[in-house]
């Protein structure tokens, strides 16, 4: 029963219930970790404070805000240098056995977090959520790979919307699910084999695993075989360095590096600190409760992004919650400042988080982690998903950092170089050149990023 249950097998059903599996098991403590930091922020400072009691020290407001700061950012320098692993792991030991690997270490992440409260020594606890943010770092970069090959292409987008659903829920039942006993065999994705081991037994083995033996398999090995066609300029022996430079000298691999941080950027926000920002205008429960309920609307809205993921344009799903984001962000400026004048606009503020993270849930916090691996060629995804997200972290870590430090200097005005403008620049780069993503093959989607010009108008071939 179990044996016929899980493996995907090109059915619906069964890709939801194994899609589901593999991302609680895989995301649970990289969404757990992000979270808990924005309303736990009282709890945190606090131990923090007791913990240096605790050794007869007694430390300054600053040096707490210092500390404080290091543990909400530092992480992201985990994740920023992780991006130079991630593809060494994905490409040598293959997603399957990365994905295995960094759970592994996650555990250890969360072992040391255990003993760190524990025993009251936060510098362990500040280094364990760095270890923490790269091990899981890697482990995303696994699973979004994952995620985009394993599934037929018609449920791909279904698969990404899915992985996002169970990143918000954050539940964790992977350990019990990861047994072998409920999941059975895993496998490496059919594109990983073929493409890059080129191990055509294998690769039959797990199509049928996860798209079943009900479709045309004749024809997904001729997809296949156009997509190693725009390949052949790449190898497993070619060095990363001309990797590197293949991807920064052609045009279409650069528009595709380009685009994918352009949507990432649409990520960066004020989020991470929605409860202390809104605790300028309300006490700290109500704050509390309007970030929270914020992040639970933004789990409730995943649904209908589910239910729209196969139905409506990938790229207007992504633009609309975009530009909703950004109108959201003016919308919160403009109430911040009209507090000035009588206290009942400040619920315009907390309404305007609100639909902040609901553009989040339905795709910001979605679609952007997953289309680099929609727009490069199999043989340059790792290591552009790499660039991407090492550029995404950086510009996280730059931004996140002065986010405090400016709110507290220029007041809410500082949401306008930090976020509505770039932003802005991004939607509009997002909206000339982004091509169509849904229910197309990858060399499709190559293809289009090829014929386009400067100005984002599609050549006419010669």
């Amino acid at each position: 029963m179990l044996k016929f249950l899980f493996p995907p097998n090109g059915r619906l059903l069964q890709t939801c219930i194994f899609c589901c599996i593999i991302s609680f098991t895989n995301l649970f403590f990289q969404s757990y970790s992000t979270f808990y930091t924005n309303t736990a922020a009282e709890n945190i400072q606090k131990y923090i404070n007791d913990s240096y009691l605790a050794r007869g020290q007694k430390i300054s407001e600053n040096y707490l805000l210092w500390f404080w700061n290091s543990i909400l950012n530092l992480p992201f320098l985990g994740f920023l240098l992780s991006n130079l692993l991630a593809p060494y792991f994905c490409e040598s030991f293959g997603r399957r056995a990365t994905l295995i690997y960094t759970n592994v270490a996650s555990f250890i992440s969360a072992l040391l977090t255990t003993i760190s409260v524990i025993y009251l020594i936060p510098e362990l606890f500040l280094i364990s959520r760095v270890f923490g943010s790269a091990v899981t770092n890697i482990n995303f970069c696994a699973f979004s790979l994952f995620a985009t090959e394993f599934p037929a292409t018609k449920y791909r987008g279904l698969t990404v919307y899915i992985g996002g659903l169970n990143f918000n829920i954050g539940g964790n039942i992977g350990m019990i699910l990861g047994m072998d006993v409920f999941l059975g065999k895993n496998l490496e994705t059919p594109k990983f084999l073929y493409l890059k081991k080129q191990d055509k037994k294998a690769m039959l083995e797990a199509l049928k695993f996860y798209q079943g033996d009900k479709f045309d398999h004749e024809e997904f090995l001729h997809e296949l075989e156009k997509e190693r066609q725009d390949n052949d300029n790449s190898d497993d022996k070619t060095p990363i360095y001309q990797i590197l430079k293949e991807i920064f000298t052609q045009k279409h691999l650069l528009l595709a590096t380009i685009l994918s941080v352009a949507s990432l950027q649409l990520n960066i926000g004020p989020w991470p600190v929605a409860t202390t920002l809104l605790s300028y205008h309300f006490d700290i429960e109500q704050a509390q409760f309007f970030a929270t309920f914020g992040a639970f609307c933004s789990l409730m809205v995943t649904i209908p992004g589910i239910l729209m993921s196969e139905r409506v344009s990938r790229r207007l799903l992504l633009l609309l919650p975009g530009l909703t984001s950004v109108l959201s962000l003016i919308s919160y400026l403009i109430f911040d400042r009209l507090t000035l004048f009588d206290g009942i606009f400040r619920y315009g503020c907390a309404f305007s988080f609100i639909v902040y993270f609901c553009c989040f849930g339905i795709a910001l916090g979605i679609i952007p982690y997953y289309i680099a691996g929609e727009l490069f060629p199999q043989n340059f995804r790792s290591t552009g998903q790499a660039i991407v997200f090492f550029t995404f972290f950086l510009l996280s870590f730059v931004f996140n950092s002065l986010t405090l430090p400016l709110y507290a200097s220029i007041g809410v005005w500082c949401f306008l170089p930090l976020f509505i403008i770039p932003q802005i620049f991004c939607l509009t780069i997002l909206w000339k050149f982004l091509p169509e993503t849904r229910a197309r093959e990858v060399h499709e989607i190559v293809e289009d990023l090829k014929k386009l010009d400067l100005l984002g108008r599609k050549q006419c071939a010669k």
